[in-house]
């Protein structure tokens, strides 16, 4: 997903260049530097409320470990990635993933928090990409724009918006993939009672991938909604 927002931001010949938002030496890295480095981008993000909302959006204490530490006077908060009970072991170094170095550092905004291989958490790279696309349309805007977004940070109450509708979507999606088996005669899917039971199922599973209420899903009653 950064390999496409980042390709598609036509900046490849401004290695060594100055950056257009910040005005700084971006390197022979610019989509590194826009993304991550350039301080406009993180006032646009503020790190502390980015942080805070992947914490908060991706199961807290089920996904992380969180310490709050004292610094010059001010307290800092600081998650490290926490490995599911049931991730699988990394079968080239033989390790389990909790053993990684990815899992023993805390998160900061660079190129190891979109590492999506080694989170493994279902939720955090969607959440993660979900991000990426809202920062590539302010840096398309605040570069190419004649008329670029006055908006000085970025929405967290309208990504979360954004975050309940794509569970609402793909729990919707799924629940019409049933239907579509139950109207072909699937054998697993034939008796009604059958397919009502997958259907709450599938609505408390995608409740738990997206670490959200199960109640803020659709209560589906009647599966003519979907035709």
């Amino acid at each position: 997903m950064f390999r496409f927002h980042a390709r598609c931001l036509p900046i490849n010949y401004l290695h060594n260049k100055q950056c257009p938002l910040c005005k700084e030496d971006m390197s022979k890295d610019p989509y590194g530097h826009l993304f991550f480095s350039c301080k406009k981008t993180k006032q646009f993000i503020k790190i502390n409320k980015l942080k805070n909302f992947i914490y908060i959006t991706t199961g807290k204490g089920k996904n992380w470990h969180h310490t709050r530490i004292r610094q010059n006077n001010n307290f800092i908060n600081r998650i490290t990635p926490k490995l599911s009970p049931i991730a699988k072991k990394d079968q080239e170094v033989n390790a389990d993933y909790a053993n990684h170095r990815f899992h023993k550092e805390y998160f900061e905004w660079n190129y190891k928090a979109i590492d999506y291989d080694l989170t493994r958490s279902f939720a955090y790279r969607n959440l993660m990409a979900l991000i990426l696309h809202n920062i590539w349309i302010w840096i398309c805007n605040q570069i190419y724009s004649e008329d670029p977004l006055t908006n000085e940070s970025l929405s967290y109450s309208s990504l979360l918006k954004k975050w309940h509708k794509l569970a609402t979507l793909e729990y919707i999606k799924k629940a019409k993939d049933l239907k579509n088996l139950s109207a072909k005669d699937h054998n697993n899917f034939k008796d009604p009672k059958i397919l009502l039971t997958s259907t709450i199922k599938l609505r408390k599973t995608t409740a738990n991938y997206y670490c959200i209420p199960e109640s803020s899903l659709p209560n589906i009653i009647s599966f003519d909604q979907f035709i």
